[in-house]
């Protein structure tokens, strides 16, 4: 992995490839019509394309629990498409934005065993840190709200909003796939 300091000795990084698949583990929050509010787990995976230097196209697999109430408890799973902006792309260690939509599918109801149940649509929008360990492998965190178009995610119907949720985790990258001209990063460097 070749680097190089730029402005404020920031360690700059060659960016060899352009795809990754990820793995994440986390804690979410249903902010919903129960009172009670309280962590579930969250499980992620996901697989990232690199369109520029920058932008960046995700989509996540996410199984996870709402936990609110006295009583309510539920497991869902949801689809997740993204845009991401990598704020500081050549940078060891740095911040991104990201936003899109999604689907959440019920798949564990209170009175019923194990079976798939009703489908929400959602956006989505968050932020996240990465640091690069080497040129193959990323660690990075990430906070996200979940806005979902419905008020039944806890199966209560109250006031004015729909539910929404909060996912909060750290994770591990691994890039891969050919390597490519690094022109962009010669530039930079002059």
């Amino acid at each position: 992995m070749e680097e190089s300091t730029k402005l404020y000795d920031r360690k700059l990084v060659k960016r060899d490839f352009k795809n990754s698949f990820s793995a994440a583990g986390g804690a979410n929050i249903l902010d919903g019509d129960l009172a009670d509010k309280k962590m579930g787990f969250l499980v992620r995976a996901g697989y990232s394309r690199e369109l520029t230097r920058s932008f960046f196209l995700d989509l996540n697999a996410n199984a996870f629990q709402f936990v609110s109430g006295k009583n309510y408890t539920n497991r869902l799973i949801s689809l997740d498409l993204n845009a991401s902006v990598y704020l500081l792309p050549d940078d060891n260690f740095g911040p991104y934005l990201y936003a899109g939509f999604g689907v959440i599918n019920d798949l564990v109801k209170p009175e019923e065993k194990l079976k798939t149940g009703d489908t929400y649509f959602k956006i989505q929008y968050g932020v996240g840190v990465e640091y690069f360990v080497s040129e193959r492998i990323g660690i990075f965190a990430f906070g996200e709200h979940n806005l979902a178009f419905s008020d039944e995610l806890d199966r209560a119907i109250s006031g004015k909003r729909n539910d929404f949720h909060y996912n909060f985790g750290l994770g591990i990258k691994y890039y891969f796939g050919k390597k490519r001209n690094n022109d962009v990063f010669e530039k930079i460097e002059e």
